[in-house]
């Protein structure tokens, strides 16, 4: 009699798998998440567009006086109004029939791939809104943090009030270069006040290196031993969770440009997430034995007030 092995054993054995899926594919979550954590705000909206008025002159009857001079002419505050278009998004899904039968007749199946194809579905859509929000074109943050494109409908460049702060000097990230820029962003005439800082991976490490090697002349950082007691640990790599400027916590997020750096003021809500239409997931046609369903969302990143932020751009 010969030993039963799998070869002989094939038809009654049943193929082990591990419940469910690995996810072997990267997607972006986290700016939205990273954006509310340090004060964006999110919104319900309403309409078309996204609007919002921006005072843009001020009431120049301000002034000192003495006794027996003549009233001024009253002088009414100016405005332009900002209007951002809503970003809508989608994702198309087919579930043939031949799919529905095989997983009706098998509820329990360890891994139910139509039911994958939703939820895979809006983790796509979540992935392509971020990376859309990170971008220079449909309300992204490098259209609204600039000093020359147009955006929210106010042609910058004639708009001093709506204009960024923007360092577009290409080369490497320098401690004069930012301390340059803060000061920029932080005098009367655009009176930023950042509280966070968002630049890519390549950027943090370029601002980590800017200290110095460890020991050397120009090294700005000095070790210092745990206040708990405890053994101090060995990392040539940087702390990713400690690094800050003028106090402002310096954080790195994946998909952004290489040559990116944004100083972000979050202050009296002025960047906020709206949305006009949630997570909406509809069955549009029958194709042959098929059926077609789309997944949309419609929403917008507002930056209200771009004066207050900056941007270093084309850092090598």
């Amino acid at each position: 009699m010969s030993i039963a092995d799998t070869t002989a054993l094939a038809n009654a054995l049943q193929s082990s798998f591990q419940p469910g899926f690995t996810d072997a594919l990267f997607n972006n979550n986290e700016l939205l998440s990273t954006l509310r954590q340090y004060g964006m705000v999110d919104v319900r909206g309403t309409g078309t567009s996204y609007n919002w008025d921006v005072r843009n002159t001020k009431n120049t009857s301000a002034a000192v006086y003495s006794e027996n001079d003549a009233a001024p002419t009253a002088v009414a505050q100016g405005y332009a109004q900002a209007s951002l278009n809503w970003v809508y998004i989608w994702i198309w899904i087919q579930v043939t029939g031949h799919a529905r039968d095989a997983f009706r007749a098998n509820p329990d199946a360890i891994f139910d791939a139509v039911a994958a194809e939703f939820e895979l579905g809006m983790v796509d859509l979540v992935d392509l809104q971020q990376t859309t929000f990170l971008g220079s074109t449909n309300n992204g943050l490098d259209n609204a943090v600039d000093e020359a494109a147009t955006y929210a409908g106010i042609a910058r460049g004639s708009a001093a009030y709506f204009e960024s702060v923007v360092d577009s000097t290409a080369a490497a990230m320098t401690l004069a270069r930012m301390n340059t820029q803060m000061l920029t962003q932080r005098a009367p005439e655009k009176g930023g006040k950042p509280t966070l800082h968002l630049c890519s991976d390549d950027q943090e490490l370029a601002y980590s290196d800017i200290k110095g090697a460890p020991g050397a002349a120009n090294n700005s950082v000095r070790m210092q031993l745990p206040q708990d007691g405890s053994a101090p640990k060995f990392d040539l790599g940087y702390d990713i969770g400690g690094l800050s400027f003028y106090n402002a916590p310096v954080k790195s997020m994946p998909d952004m440009d290489d040559d990116l750096w944004y100083s972000l003021d979050f202050r009296a809500q002025n960047i906020k997430f709206a949305t006009i239409r949630d997570m909406e997931t509809k069955f549009h046609r029958n194709s042959g034995d098929s059926e077609i369903y789309n997944i949309t969302h419609g929403s917008t990143l507002v930056v209200g007030n771009p004066v207050w932020q900056a941007k270093h751009e084309d850092l090598t």
